[in-house]
């Protein structure tokens, strides 16, 4: 079954990581949040800064972690509908 779309804020962090890192842990030990995996992609996902901390500074420093290969600041997208 494949895994539901992950809700995407402003300012949220798209993180691919080194095979076999524990996400959640990673977040949680640079006081971030974790809100899941990026669909079927393996080894990628969101984080979430909190209030106090700016995307582009929490980007720098997740770029030092050696266990982290990429990282992109996301930008939600509004969805238009028709009216019909």
């Amino acid at each position: 079954m494949p895994n539901h779309p992950t809700p995407v804020q402003n300012g949220d962090l798209a993180v691919k990581t080194k095979p076999d890192v524990d996400a959640q842990a990673l977040a949680q030990r640079l006081g971030l949040t974790y809100i899941g995996p990026i669909g079927e992609l393996e080894n990628q996902f969101i984080f979430r800064p909190n209030d106090t901390n700016a995307a582009s500074e929490v980007q720098e420093q997740l770029q030092a972690q050696p266990e982290v290969e990429n990282v992109s600041i996301q930008e939600a997208k509004r969805r238009l509908f028709k009216r019909s």
